[in-house]
């Protein structure tokens, strides 16, 4: 019996590679996993991105309501303009419940809210009397939208417009700080201007 000789390629015909089909599959597959993960990653942080802006929209929003509501005329007290010349005049919080307002409150929704509703956002007005002629109102805002919170504070300086009349004089509405147009000389509208 001849025995053969060991297999041997001929030349110019190329080697036999087991294998590199499946190397070469698992390697795309890894590249389109970790692609497909990169994207996952990039869009979960823009959803995050855009949530954070519009929670700090919010919260300016709800600054900036706190602030124009509290020097509104019929909520300006004409009390605060004759008051004495420096210190904390008074202080106001507001509830907003899916960024309606539900009025001036001590804590938590007012009577008459929504029943269930949990307030997603709180403003705080502090009214500052630094001189006799000049108010500074700070308003603090604070968003909630589950475990994420964004907070905005602002503040408003005001030119107190001096009071011919003490607050408390009969005819004089102290409530709004306005004047009846009956009295001539006393200025009409809010006691304040704004700076």
């Amino acid at each position: 019996m001849k025995k053969h000789a060991a297999f041997t390629p001929l030349p110019g015909r190329p080697r036999r590679r087991r294998g590199v089909a499946l190397l070469a599959t698992v390697a795309a597959i890894a590249t389109l996993g970790a692609l497909a993960t990169g994207v996952f990653f990039a869009a979960l942080r823009h959803v995050r991105d855009a949530r954070n802006t519009h929670l700090r929209t919010r919260a300016l929003a709800a600054a900036e309501y706190g602030i124009y509501h509290t020097i509104a005329p019929a909520v300006w007290s004409a009390l605060w303009s004759a008051a004495p010349p420096t210190g904390l005049l008074a202080t106001r919080v507001y509830t907003l419940i899916d960024g309606v307002a539900s009025g001036a409150a001590a804590s938590g929704p007012t009577p008459g809210s929504r029943a269930g509703a949990l307030a997603d956002a709180t403003d705080t007005v502090w009214v500052w009397k630094l001189t006799t002629s000049s108010a500074l109102l700070v308003s603090a805002a604070v968003v909630r939208s589950g475990a994420v919170r964004a907070a905005r504070r602002i503040a408003l300086l005001v030119a107190l417009r001096p009071t011919a009349a003490p607050p408390d004089t009969v005819g004089a509405d102290s409530s709004r700080g306005t004047t009846p147009a009956s009295e001539p000389g006393i200025p009409r509208g809010p006691a304040w201007t704004e700076m």
